[in-house]
């Protein structure tokens, strides 16, 4: 599980189904959201590169950590927005969550590796599939009551 609370990434680590956690961004280390997604940014690249070439290429880049990934990828816009060079992606409204993180409010992030909250809508057993979900929950800025 990972929270971005004021713009940090922090990292709460494993949480087991039905527990629970305070997370307070006093007395923890994160980085800003901006520094995560553009440290993906050139991985992206790469891979998007490589997709052009008809039998790939030696530098054999692909992804690894989905999580990461997943989470860098939800911040992107704030890589790609007034940058020439990042004209060939593009942040889909609800993809990019950039624009809630700057109004204040919380970005809960928890991957599920190998698991799924829907049964697979195929009708066969697929010799290779790999299944993982991403929940990510927003949690809106507490409003001054007035």
């Amino acid at each position: 599980v990972q929270v971005v609370l004021d713009g940090v990434v922090l990292d709460v680590g494993e949480l087991p189904a039905g527990g629970s956690v305070r997370v307070s961004p006093a007395g923890r280390t994160g980085r800003p959201h901006r520094e995560v997604a553009g440290e993906w940014h050139p991985m992206f690249e790469s891979v998007a590169n490589r997709r052009q070439e008809l039998f790939g290429s030696a530098s054999q880049a692909h992804i690894d950590d989905w999580f990461g990934a997943s989470v860098g990828a939800s911040f992107l816009g704030t890589v790609i927005s007034g940058n020439e060079t990042t004209r060939g992606f593009v942040a889909p409204a609800g993809i990019d969550l950039s624009p809630l993180v700057a109004r204040g409010d919380a970005v809960v992030f928890a991957w599920l590796p190998d698991d799924a909250l829907v049964p697979s809508l195929g009708r066969f057993t697929p010799v290779r599939q790999r299944r993982s979900t991403l929940l990510r929950l927003v949690v809106p800025a507490a409003v001054p009551a007035s």
